[in-house]
């Protein structure tokens, strides 16, 4: 994974966010995978955006820096297009998610998902990859019928 982040990064800034809307589609795939095909009523998804991915205590750099010695809090703000970012929505109830993209979209009833106040986000900068931690079912139908501007929380979780 290192040396894919380091051969995108030495190709320059778009190589690195394609990188990370590939590795976005991936986790997206594996939380839809889990909704659609795990049976049982109630199931929880992964909601911790920092255990998610790896270990936050497993070193990372050469120095032994790990996850958490490379993560601090910033003010800032972003506008994500959902369709084009590594947003990662985690619903965990099909019918929300079923009733989301039965409404939500260019031929839906409530037209394009559209941010409100109960919609939270959280970015890793310099991804930037948003992790959805409030309107997870609407925000993924968003993403799936290509719909929608995200402005993430100003409180912003960076990689440095």
């Amino acid at each position: 994974m290192l040396w894919n982040i380091d051969t995108a990064e030495s190709h320059g800034s778009k190589a690195l966010a394609g990188l990370t809307q590939a590795l976005a589609r991936i986790v997206q795939a594996e939380i839809l995978q889990g909704l659609l095909f795990d049976a049982r009523e109630h199931r929880a998804p992964a909601n911790c955006p920092e255990t998610l991915l790896w270990d936050t205590t497993i070193p990372l750099r050469a120095d032994g820096s790990t996850m958490k010695d490379l993560l601090s809090h910033e003010s800032g703000e972003i506008s994500l297009d959902l369709a084009h970012s590594a947003i990662i929505p985690q619903p965990w109830e099909r019918w929300r998610l079923a009733r989301a993209l039965q409404n939500l979209g260019p031929t839906g009833k409530h037209g394009n998902w559209r941010q409100t106040h109960n919609t939270h986000a959280v970015v890793w900068q310099p991804w930037p990859i948003a992790w959805i931690d409030n309107g997870n079912h609407s925000a993924m139908a968003a993403i799936l019928t290509h719909g929608g501007t995200c402005i993430p929380a100003s409180a912003l979780v960076c990689w440095h």
